[in-house]
């Protein structure tokens, strides 16, 4: 039982790490049952307040066995702790046979240990194991007659194992068997439990078989008020595995190569869009970025997405995090015109009159767009003398495209009698420009 002793255990632990550790001086006290007494248990959705994960009761049973990948703790100043553990007895007993790892926070930093208890035995830290999170550990424990046991600690990322030697646990009954996430106990009640996200427990077995055969019952951790503090999920297909989690925030998406609305932000070259999930701080991580294009089928952002066909096309995505928890569905746009508008002027004919500086001297132009995706277009019209030189220039914009303008384009200086040229070009919102200017003539006499 992860109790009074563990915490005493936690400060001798912290003498031999590598690593500098606060020491934790252990409370006072007898320690508080690790069960919330007068909380149900033996049927689904029991809750505890201080235990998350599976419990089979009616034994006797004979070995308890799963597998882990150790979860970082988010660091803090003040202690926290979160305990992994499988264990026979302890779920209407008054002993456990006991092993497991344990996450812990002190001083701003987050530190783990292996350690084993036959309770109401002390805990026994394993120090040959250097657990670090993202570490896949296997614990067994094994009854192996009478009042003795076998427990072991496999961590198969390093290759190191801890074999305990027959330890005896005086009035065990193998009334129950367990595998457990733990907020640790003192004398003065539950331990602040320490922020992991997720545990995914997998290779779970009981007397050798999945944890259906044993009947077993799920248990949530709550506070003392009735509020959640973690969550047991479902047995897997195959009934060896489940997770357990404290993560109830929900994740979020990173866009990027969208726009928030469907007439702006045109482009005309092909889009790379980026979906990155975030499940922030102590969160389960996430598990997956969903998207729809168009409203196409749901499928799964593991690249970026590449859009190239021109048009407004909408993109809903989400994500989902490990422990079950979907975001809200978010709708952006991506606009791509790939159509170059064309402008073509009309031929103009007037006399000297219309032409004496500061006249404005309109001109028809006609603009066309084969995929007018964009919108308006920006339109300069200039008059040009026979030397190549500018005379005059208009510049419009916002105009609409496939339709016939009249462009007044004000002049700065008399024009002679003559033939000029009027040349028009246009530019849409997308940057697709107008390769060759349109022309015509203006004729004054």
């Amino acid at each position: 039982m992860l109790v009074a002793t563990l915490v005493a255990c936690v400060a001798f632990a912290a003498a031999a790490s590598a690593a500098p550790r606060a020491a934790t001086a252990a409370p006072a006290g007898a320690a508080a049952p690790r069960i919330d007494p007068s909380g149900p248990h033996g049927a689904c959705g029991s809750t505890s307040l201080n235990w998350s994960g599976y419990s089979a009761t009616g034994g006797p049973f004979t070995s308890v066995t799963a597998t882990w990948t150790q979860p970082a703790v988010v660091p803090r100043s003040r202690e926290h702790y979160a305990a992994f553990w499988v264990g026979i007895d302890g779920d209407g007993s008054n002993t456990v046979e006991q092993i497991g790892t344990l996450g812990y926070t002190s001083g701003g930093h987050s530190y783990y240990e292996a350690w084993f208890e036959l309770y109401p035995g002390p805990m026994h830290p394993i120090t040959n194991l250097l657990i670090r999170p993202g570490d896949v550990v296997t614990a067994t424990v094994d009854w192996t007659g009478g009042a003795w046991f076998k427990l072991t600690l496999m961590d198969q990322t390093t290759g190191k194992r801890f074999v305990s030697p027959p330890q005896s646990s005086s009035g065990a009954r193998q009334a129950s068997a367990e595998i457990i996430v733990e907020a640790p106990a003192d004398g003065a009640g539950v331990l602040p439990l320490a922020r992991f996200g997720l545990a995914a427990f997998t290779e779970c077995a009981i007397d050798g078989e999945p944890l259906t055969a044993a009947g077993v019952s799920a248990i949530d951790m709550v506070t003392s008020g009735g509020k959640l503090k973690t969550a047991t999920s479902a047995l897997s297909a195959d009934g060896a595995g489940f997770t357990v989690s404290d993560d109830f925030t929900a994740p979020t998406v990173t866009a990027k190569g969208l726009q928030r609305r469907a007439t702006s932000g045109w482009t005309n070259a092909p889009v790379h869009v980026s979906l990155k999930g975030s499940d922030g701080t102590g969160g389960s991580g996430v598990a997956a970025v969903y998207y729809t294009l168009d409203g196409g089928a749901t499928q799964t952002c593991s690249h970026a997405l590449r859009v190239s066909d021109a048009g407004s096309h909408v993109v809903k995505y989400w994500a989902v995090d490990r422990a079950g928890n979907t975001g809200g569905k978010r709708t952006r746009y991506v606009n791509l015109d790939l159509a170059t508008p064309v402008s073509a002027p009309g031929a103009v004919d007037v006399t000297r009159a219309g032409v004496r500086r500061g006249a404005r001297l309109a001109v028809p132009v006609a603009v066309t767009d084969a995929l007018p995706t964009s919108g308006s277009v920006t339109l300069v019209t200039r008059i040009v003398a026979a030397s190549g030189r500018t005379l005059a220039k208009a510049i419009r914009t916002g105009v609409r495209v496939n339709a016939t303008k009249t462009v007044h384009v004000r002049l700065t200086s008399s024009l002679p009698k003559g033939i000029y040229s009027l040349r028009t070009r246009v530019t849409d919102a997308a940057g697709n420009v107008q390769a060759r200017a349109g022309r015509a003539t203006l004729t004054v006499r």
